[in-house]
């Protein structure tokens, strides 16, 4: 799933599009850890992947997670996803799991 997602980062990036990777741990336990092959609210796993992907890739584009469960911002935070989306041309919801939140 993971590269399904990455394919349209790195494209859009190599295109010269300015990107931001938005994912969300909606309200319920969401986050897996293949090690453990264990489902959590944890994002300790998918979080280290995501950056060393986009480091390995040479992915050139921010990226934020919302933690629902601790409400909290990793990456970019709040106020820099929010003034993003609100200059943003499109908005893709590839999975169309992404909460529409306020």
């Amino acid at each position: 799933m993971a590269w399904h997602h990455l394919q349209y980062v790195a494209g859009l990036c190599r295109l010269g599009h300015d990107v931001m990777f938005i994912e969300d741990s909606d309200d319920y336990s969401s986050c897996f850890d293949p090690r453990d092959c264990v489902t959590t609210n944890n994002p300790a796993y998918g979080l280290h992947f995501l950056e060393s992907s986009f480091n390995r890739l040479n992915i050139n584009a921010s990226w934020s997670f919302y933690d629902a469960h601790v409400d909290r911002w990793f990456g970019k935070i709040f106020a820099q996803v929010n003034g993003f989306l609100a200059h943003a041309d499109v908005f893709l919801n590839l999975s169309g799991l992404t909460p529409m939140r306020p």
